[in-house]
């Protein structure tokens, strides 16, 4: 990799400090750029026909939290229960979509502990948490459709899951991540966790102040509002995969004409 790496005409790498670039730089690599990822225009600037909420049987005055991601166990599901179940949050729903949900929804309630809890909250602060596997016209329309993305994840590149946030006008709070610190300054749209990362590179929610983080932000609609509209803007101006398009097109004209 250290011979091969100098080879090529252009080394693209989706985000400006990251293991894979900084490994380029360590190795003196000249041939490097940066294009980042985003999310499509013809998914986002459309008017989404399906209604999660109906379909969820999910009060329209509930605060909905939204979490996209397959269920591989480094995605921060769990992180994302306990974070939720800790917060002060009333009347609200954590809205969880990804495949393998069923699979994790079993060995999550094993534990009796958990299932008493979970009732418990569901009770008495009418907290409800919905696993499910959701068709993408139904994922899109959650993006939109939700107050707030939770994204406690464990093991990222540069997830895409938070241009479509930007793209969705959510806000969203994040373990940092892979670039999600990036994507959060590049869009204006999130904030990071606390976060400690053990010694092989994963990240870890540091619970306590993570529902700090999350009990402030949804207590405070006027700066959710004005962060979604913020990366929204932003998004459109240089996050589309339009826009990606034409970064990539422009990079191969001028390596063409090298």
């Amino acid at each position: 990799m250290k011979t091969w790496i100098h080879d090529y005409d252009m080394n693209v790498y989706l985000s400006n400090d990251y293991r894979d670039i900084n490994y380029a730089r360590e190795n003196n690599v000249k041939h490097l750029t940066l294009i980042p990822n985003g999310a499509a225009e013809d998914e986002f600037l459309v008017a989404s026909k399906v209604d999660v909420r109906k379909e969820l049987k999910i009060d329209e005055n509930d605060f909905l939290l939204l979490l996209v991601g397959s269920y591989t166990g480094w995605k921060g599901h769990k992180e994302a229960i306990e974070l939720f179940l800790r917060s002060n949050l009333k009347n609200a729903t954590l809205l969880m979509i990804g495949n393998n949900c069923e699979s994790f929804k079993i060995d999550y309630l094993k534990n009796p502990l958990t299932a008493l809890l979970l009732l418990w909250k569901k009770i008495t602060g009418r907290k409800r948490i919905i696993f499910k596997y959701l068709p993408r016209e139904f994922t899109v329309a959650a993006y939109k459709q939700a107050n707030l993305f939770l994204f406690p994840s464990n093991i990222e590149c540069s997830p895409i899951v938070l241009f479509e946030c930007a793209a969705a006008r959510l806000p969203f709070l994040s373990t940092d991540v892979g670039n999600s610190k990036e994507i959060a300054e590049w869009t204006k749209g999130g904030e990071i966790l606390p976060t400690q990362k053990d010694d092989k590179g994963f990240s870890h929610v540091q619970i306590k102040e993570g529902v700090r983080m999350l009990n402030e932000l949804y207590e405070n609609q006027t700066k959710r509002d004005n962060m979604g509209k913020q990366s929204f803007e932003i998004w459109k101006q240089k996050y589309s995969w339009e826009a990606i398009a034409k970064e990539y097109e422009k990079l191969y004209l001028d390596l063409l004409s090298k």
